[in-house]
């Protein structure tokens, strides 16, 4: 996998990488284990295995977790009983923890409880209905990405789910 913005092309983490993945830089050593004349290799941070130039580092965590680059801004299409919904969202990654934002017509709402696993990530976003009356509804979204798309549910309690889709950029 490679993820744009990462210093070396295969090597599955980002510039910005999220807290506890790491990029490492190792010397290089000989079989006899002194250093190589002041040859350095990128060892991943993800797989601890060496980046090979021209190579790719597999997409996938010690004890088989796959990392998913979800940060970015998304466009997103709710399909409600209303019409179609859009919607831009823009995550930010910490760990396994999803931050940011989604801006539905002139409100900006701040993710809640986001969090990804593989390539499942679920996030909440609270919707004011009625100012007077304090009227919030709750949003959860589920969805899996793949690559530069998402696909998943938006469930909105009793105002019902919804199917969601979503492309990066």
């Amino acid at each position: 996998m490679r993820v744009p913005g990462s210093a070396h092309s295969s090597c599955p983490v980002p510039r910005s990488a999220p807290t506890g993945l790491t990029r490492k830089t190792r010397h290089a050593t000989s079989p006899t284990g002194t250093a190589s004349s002041g040859s350095r290799r990128m060892m991943c941070g993800v797989t601890g295995l060496p980046v090979p130039t021209g190579g790719q580092v597999p997409d996938v965590l010690e004890g088989g977790g796959r990392l998913v680059a979800v940060e970015g801004t998304w466009t997103l299409s709710i399909d409600t009983p209303i019409g179609e919904q859009k919607t831009v969202l823009a995550l930010h990654r910490d760990g396994d923890r999803l931050t940011g934002s989604l801006d539905y017509r002139t409100d900006s709402l701040e993710i809640i409880d986001g969090t990804i696993s593989g390539d499942d990530a679920g996030w909440k976003v609270v919707k004011t209905l009625n100012v007077l009356l304090r009227t919030k509804v709750t949003v959860a979204f589920t969805v899996t990405v793949e690559g530069d798309s998402m696909r998943g549910k938006a469930d909105a309690g009793k105002f019902g789910t919804f199917d969601v889709t979503g492309r990066r950029g």
